[in-house]
């Protein structure tokens, strides 16, 4: 897969993201672990599409669906509003805009359970890692890119 932009350090998208959230909403709802993961997901997926790996880590297939692990730790996801100044996707139109529309999604109002059962849904990236070989899970289990660009293929 072509990719002539670098892959963007999973940890500051994730902060991007949820900056541009707390920004945007005045209810200061909390925009916990479980729906930043899928959210980060489904940009994954999207700029998979768009012959563009996002992020620097590679999703795995965890119970409750995608996790990219260092935002999972890396984040604290207790507070409730973030202000950063740092220019992670300054100049970066397309990624600008993408989570800016996600941000003033529908998509960004589902809940996180609501998230879990779209993310394990039987023909997503997840359920077939979850399932490939005739095992069952295994925790930790890398979503291979070729499995979620095709799942977004059908989504977009």
């Amino acid at each position: 897969m072509s990719n002539q932009h670098k892959p963007y350090d999973s940890i500051k998208i994730a902060e991007y993201l949820r900056s541009l959230y707390y920004s945007k909403d005045s209810k200061q709802r909390i925009l916990g672990v479980t729906k930043v993961q899928k959210l980060l997901y489904i940009a994954y997926g999207y700029f998979l599409t768009k012959g563009r790996v996002l992020l620097d880590e590679q999703p795995q297939a965890w119970p409750y669906g995608p996790v990219f692990p260092r935002t999972r730790a890396g984040i604290d996801y207790e507070a409730n509003s973030i202000t950063t100044d740092d220019d992670t996707v300054k100049g970066d139109k397309d990624v600008e805009k993408f989570f800016t529309d996600l941000v003033g999604s529908e998509t960004v109002e589902m809940t996180a359970a609501q998230l879990v059962v779209w993310a394990h849904r039987k023909e997503g990236a997840w359920h077939r890692t979850r399932n490939r070989g005739g095992r069952y899970f295994r925790w930790g289990d890398e979503i291979q890119n070729k499995d979620i660009e095709t799942e977004f293929r059908k989504l977009v």
